[in-house]
């Protein structure tokens, strides 16, 4: 009820058994990501000494194309103009997850974090988004998680995104940042 009421501000929850210092930023292809990075340096850069991650996972089709009007596009395609469309768009969606990723790194940096401490990693989805970054979480035993509340998908005002709705409600020990 309280994300709902705070849909405008960050919303924190903190699990008092943290485990680490250590910092995963999820990023998407969206806008949510770039407020996501500010947020990370305005509250996060004085943890000098701390890892952080740029974690981005690539799902197989990029949300953007989860939309009638995209299927409404592609239908008049042939299969290869669909297949080569898809290719450029997936391709697209990346690059856009990598240039935030690697502007949210330079901003850490210029915040004095040293390069060292900070990382940049994509990989392929293999169980599901929402998964795959809790399986990220316990292997690099993270502390903080911060996330965009939604990335593509128009939800209600007062919803959460599929995937921030199943870390909210899935990972614990550590602090959760819900950024909108």
């Amino acid at each position: 009820r309280l994300i709902s009421i705070a849909y405008n501000l960050p919303v924190w929850m903190i699990d008092p058994r943290i485990s680490s210092r250590d910092v995963l930023v999820t990023i998407v292809g969206a806008d949510i990501s770039s407020r996501v990075m500010e947020h990370t340096v305005k509250y996060f850069a004085h943890l000098k000494e701390s890892r952080f991650t740029f974690f981005h996972v690539i799902p197989p089709i990029p949300p953007q194309l989860h939309t009638s009007s995209y299927w409404d596009y592609v239908r008049d395609l042939s299969g290869e103009e669909r297949q080569e469309d898809m290719a450029r768009r997936r391709k697209d969606y990346s690059e856009r997850a990598r240039s935030l990723a690697e502007e949210g790194k330079e901003n850490l940096i210029d915040a004095g974090v040293p390069e060292q401490n900070i990382a940049v990693k994509f990989q392929a989805q293999k169980e599901g988004i929402a998964r795959d970054i809790l399986t990220e979480l316990e292997a690099g035993n993270y502390g903080v998680l911060l996330l965009g509340r939604k990335g593509f998908k128009d939800i209600s005002q007062f919803g959460l995104g599929s995937k921030a709705n199943k870390l909210l409600h899935t990972a614990h020990v550590l602090m959760t940042c819900l950024i909108n």
